[in-house]
């Protein structure tokens, strides 16, 4: 958010852009793999669904630190405009390797 600026407003988000790499290569303590599932409904009538952390892993690896993420910002108005500036990739290529600093 900013918090190391001198323009820091609480209300605000001033901060800069995160970029994370190699997130296919995240690692899990003991059982989280297989039990850890996550939970949506589709909206419809019996729509409740689930999926292991394993399978989220295989198709898209990135959606797994998004939400662990997303879990740890504040749930108000802010947390949608922060997580805007999260760009989280699976392998070691992106699109934003122009913007890295030098050295």
């Amino acid at each position: 958010r900013g918090k190391h600026k001198p323009t820091y407003t609480p209300h605000y988000d001033c901060g800069d852009y995160v970029v994370i790499i190699n997130a296919k290569e995240i690692n899990f303590t003991g059982k989280k793999k297989t039990d850890k599932l996550y939970t949506w409904h589709t909206g419809y009538p019996g729509g409740l669904k689930q999926k292991s952390v394993r399978d989220t892993l295989a198709d898209k690896p990135e959606e797994v630190l998004r939400k662990a993420i997303l879990g740890m910002f504040a749930k108000n108005n802010m947390r949608e405009n922060i997580s805007r500036k999260l760009r989280i990739f699976p392998g070691e290529n992106h699109l934003h390797e122009d913007m890295l600093p030098p050295g």
